[in-house]
């Protein structure tokens, strides 16, 4: 223990001997021939997988619940009060991403109690734009609707906006299903509506707004907030039933698990009301695995985001320590202890969720890369990336003279800097222990003497 807390104070790179690293084999993903499979059709190493992927993609899926009856929902046939939202506030540190989705390169974070705008939103993801970010887009469940939001309307199926509020009016535009569009008035049964440079008529039936999602309105002409129970035209019937004029209303609350069927689904029809259960987000990728030829494997992402996890270096001190490794001049560091954890200040250590459990040893190169067991980072932590093939290695470990060996198992044991662009692994083979080398940005290992 003496030695661990050296290494914080003085900078000094600790690797542990074999024997502390009894956990670290890969334990084995399923993988399925297609996202639709319902059993698995093999197994392999998530070293393996990754080094041999092509492409990936993430569902985000709800449970849902119509009346006694639970169903699966993607998040792409639902509305929810966020797709009507405008003016929203960060609950807490949300990534910032180039593009909708969750493996895009990361532009920054938005901080607690920020206001952004919404632009547009591309399943669990909004599109926004502030005075930090140009264009960026972030997912919607770290977001909070204001009460006080405007919001703005949502069409279900193509609608047409006139050039006067009746219904024989000449249409000016056909606005496809699912747009986003500004009030700019709302009376006589219908509103006239903003989208881009165009702006139109069409009736407030044919449209879904706040009001649609809300639990409870401020009435600002009674001054009290009342329990909404649905929308009837230019009407919202509160409790118990009494019906008040839409434009007395102020501001909304929603009820975040309220949903509507706004695509094709095959049981729900569109316009059903559901109460979400459950959220589910999904990626798979795919791979292609020798005799199995291209494969698909998935990866719950709430799963692993729960078993994330924040201490400090005290409670990481308190810990089994396997192995640390820290530079006391940046007072960032990585530690193996019933799973990998990162700092970037010295105080406070994450959970890498992508490593679960499992201890590896740890490096981190002059060079500023970082590596975990077999996985190399170049971005301080935020991905990883296989930085070795094990049927790559059995090879050139055969070819050195072991031609009639059978390897029992390839494991990482030790990782240290051999210059300052080179890095040497020790690898327990089952029956021996070798030695390999090579540039800190490549794959490409050679056999030490």
């Amino acid at each position: 223990m003496l030695l661990l807390i050296m290494a914080l104070l003085n900078g000094i790179n600790f690797s542990a001997e074999a024997s502390l690293y009894q956990t670290a084999y890969e334990p084995a993903t399923s993988f399925y021939k297609s996202t639709n499979s319902l059993f698995a059709s093999g197994s392999a190493s998530k070293s393996e997988l990754l080094s041999q992927a092509r492409q990936s993609f993430t569902e985000f899926n709800f449970e849902a619940q119509v009346g006694k009856k639970t169903v699966q929902v993607e998040n792409e046939q639902i509305l929810r009060e966020i797709n009507v939202a405008w003016k929203v506030k960060v609950k807490k540190i949300n990534p910032v991403y180039s593009q909708n989705d969750l493996s895009s390169a990361p532009l920054g974070q938005l901080h607690p109690g920020e206001i952004i705008e919404i632009e547009d939103l591309r399943g669990a993801f909004a599109r926004f734009q502030n005075s930090k970010f140009k264009l960026g887009f972030t997912l919607t469940s770290n977001l909070e609707i204001l009460d006080s939001d405007p919001g703005q309307w949502v069409n279900i199926a193509p609608l047409s906006l006139k050039e006067a509020p009746h219904d024989n009016a000449k249409q000016k535009i056909l606005v496809p299903a699912l747009s986003r569009l500004v009030a700019i008035k709302i009376q006589n049964g219908f509103g006239l509506f903003k989208i881009g440079r165009y702006q139109g008529y069409a009736r407030i039936s044919e449209v879904l707004g706040r009001v649609d999602f809300a639990e409870y309105g401020w009435d600002q002409n009674q001054k009290k907030w009342e329990k909404v129970l649905y929308r009837d035209g230019l009407h919202v019937v509160v409790f118990p039933n009494k019906k008040l004029e839409m434009t007395s209303f102020r501001a909304f609350r929603g009820r975040k698990s309220r949903a509507l069927i706004s695509g094709d689904h095959a049981t729900l029809a569109k316009g059903t009301r559901t109460d979400l259960i459950k959220p589910q987000a999904i990626r798979w990728t795919q791979s292609e695995i020798k005799g199995h030829g291209l494969i698909w494997w998935r990866q719950d992402l709430l799963k692993e985001n729960l078993n994330a996890e924040t201490i400090t270096t005290k409670e990481l001190l308190k810990r089994k320590l396997n192995g640390i490794s820290y530079d006391s001049k940046t007072k960032k560091g990585l530690a193996s202890a019933g799973g990998i954890y990162k700092t970037l200040d010295g105080k406070t250590w994450s959970k890498i969720t992508f490593f679960g459990q499992d201890d590896w040893p740890v490096c981190i190169h002059p060079a500023g890369v970082w590596f975990v067991g077999s996985f190399r980072s170049t971005d301080e932590g935020k991905k990883f990336e296989p930085s070795l093939k094990y049927s790559e290695i059995a090879q050139m470990l055969q070819n050195s003279g072991n031609r009639n060996r059978a390897f029992i198992h390839l494991k990482v044991l030790d990782i240290e800097p051999a210059t300052k662009s080179h890095v040497i692994m020790k690898i327990d083979t089952g029956v021996t222990i070798a030695k390999i080398k090579a540039h800190v940005l490549s794959n490409l290992w050679l056999l030490q003497r």
